[in-house]
């Protein structure tokens, strides 16, 4: 559990987490700097529980790395990434080890997710499944190549040495997508059908953070907004492609998905869009868009 200031929810997620009926279980609390009571409450979890190991570090890392670190602490077969303010089902773990345990070409197994509001209280319907578990690679690559929304996939049960070969979590936007992604190129995505995972979020999506709040959350203060973001997520892709265990003829397959991809969904204009904006400032792309759209209406278009 990497954790950082969540003083507020930490002490019922780890709660939640040490009464899953999975026995093996160990549960690594990286502590990022915390600057209110999140490492006592830690450490009060960690001197009452051997199965509960407390790390700390002297300063903010940032997000992405204190994930990273969590995921490098740990050890045995099975890896679990688990968020601070998040609640559990008590059989969370077991459903999900049991599916990998039944399905030996899978890689990682999740179950659907309920979004909540920081009050606990259920914020409308569980979130849309992602198609990965396709047992052709490119067929699994598209799925999650074509749903950028927030998924439970990173936050599900997966074998520890796959995701070691991936790049686990780097620091961009869309991070979550490109891992699950890249962990995808080596076996099936799986879902528990029943909703036993609860994750919190703003009750209004306009009060999620913004790209440049969300840089410097995942990487530290000073991480410069991307121009291009999609296409810059593609090329990392590719790159995963290049690394992975399959033949020339599907690595070029998966390559093709991905540019086929990036065009047919319109990603390239959305990128277009975001650049023209940050280059011409968006008080003059507003005035830009609105002056084409008002010659739209009257006709000056065909």
């Amino acid at each position: 559990m990497p954790a950082y200031n969540g003083g507020a929810t930490i002490e019922e997620a780890l709660t939640s987490l040490l009464m899953q009926d999975y026995s093996n279980l160990e549960v690594i609390i990286n502590d990022d700097g915390s600057q209110d009571g999140t490492f006592d409450i830690c450490s009060r979890f960690a001197a009452s529980d051997r199965r509960v190991r407390l790390v700390r570090h002297s300063q903010n890392n940032g997000a992405y790395a204190n994930f990273n670190d969590v995921f490098h602490l740990a050890g045995g077969e099975y890896f679990l990434w688990s968020a601070q303010d998040d609640r559990w089902h008590p059989n969370f773990i077991s459903r999900c080890v049991e599916q990998l345990t039944h399905n030996g070409d899978a890689v990682l197994c999740y179950s659907r997710m309920q979004p909540i509001a920081p009050d606990g209280t259920w914020l409308g319907d569980p979130l849309t499944d992602l198609d990965a578990d396709d047992a052709d690679v490119v067929a699994r690559w598209r799925g999650v190549l074509e749903d950028w929304r927030l998924s439970a996939c990173v936050y599900g049960v997966m074998r520890r040495h796959v995701a070691a070969r991936t790049k686990l979590l780097r620091v961009r936007l869309a991070a979550d997508m490109m891992f699950v992604a890249q962990i995808a190129l080596y076996g099936r995505v799986l879902q528990v059908p029943e909703v036993l995972h609860f994750k919190r979020r703003p009750v209004r999506m306009s009060d999620y953070r913004s790209w440049r709040q969300m840089l410097d959350y995942v990487g530290g203060t000073g991480q410069r907004v991307p121009r291009m973001l999609r296409r810059q997520v593609m090329r990392e892709l590719l790159l995963a492609v290049d690394a992975s265990p399959h033949s020339p003829r599907i690595k070029k397959r998966l390559a093709r998905t991905c540019w086929q991809v990036y065009f047919r969904r319109g990603y390239w204009h959305h990128d277009l869009k975001e650049s023209l904006r940050s280059l011409i400032g968006p008080s003059r792309y507003d005035r830009v868009v609105g002056n084409i759209k008002r010659f739209k209406q009257l006709g000056a278009w065909s």
